[in-house]
């Protein structure tokens, strides 16, 4: 039986970490992106042996391209800078961050002749101006709360446009194992849709 196969964007991040470790145990053949370059980073890249991962601290479209041409089952993208404050200093720079990765998986999906590639994102709370979601409109109160909604948009909308199985999750709970089992879930499930992640000891969504 041929095993299934899945990229992971920010792969040496908490999220990326957990995720990879999940799907090892289900035998996928995976690779990643570490989108910066620090010590950390590449201290978990020696360490994590079982997956071929890759170094793009910068965008770059010809190498992603290339990755994506693998035509992977599932492909995760994990935020790889949840520090709001330096985010906001850097003004609209935090646009492009994220935005240039999108632009090129989105397309790329609706470019696929047969299976496509199925796609998770990271949005954020920062998309909200409180806690209080289910009565509460989307009203970011910052540059990177904002961009998150914007790719939330986007991500949505090619969803609806092209009907391809893309998706934004947002993370209401802790505890990370959870966050990646659900994750997959979601991925795996029948229709793929935006949710929640609830805090609660259990795997509980609800739609955004």
């Amino acid at each position: 039986m041929k095993k299934k196969t899945a990229l992971i964007f920010g792969i040496t991040e908490k999220n990326g970490i957990v995720m990879m470790k999940y799907l090892h145990k289900k035998k996928y053949l995976i690779e990643g992106i570490c989108l910066k370059k620090t010590k950390k980073n590449l201290k978990t890249l020696r360490f994590f042996k079982n997956s071929n991962l890759h170094k793009l601290p910068k965008f770059n479209e010809i190498n992603i391209t290339k990755l994506l041409k693998k035509n992977f089952n599932e492909i995760y993208f994990f935020e790889d800078q949840s520090n709001i404050k330096k985010s906001t200093l850097k003004k609209f720079e935090i646009f492009d961050k994220e935005i240039n990765f999108l632009k090129i998986i989105l397309d790329f999906i609706v470019s696929q002749k047969s299976i496509k590639s199925k796609f998770l994102y990271e949005g954020n709370s920062e998309m909200y101006d409180n806690l209080n979601f289910k009565n509460n409109k989307q009203k970011p109160k910052n540059l990177f709360g904002l961009s998150k909604l914007i790719n939330y948009e986007i991500i949505k909308s090619y969803r609806k446009m092209f009907n391809i199985p893309t998706c934004t999750v947002i993370f209401l709970n802790h505890l990370v194992h959870l966050r990646t089992v659900a994750c997959h879930k979601i991925l795996n499930s029948k229709k793929i849709d935006d949710y929640f992640i609830l805090p609660t000891k259990t795997i509980l969504l609800e739609r955004i």
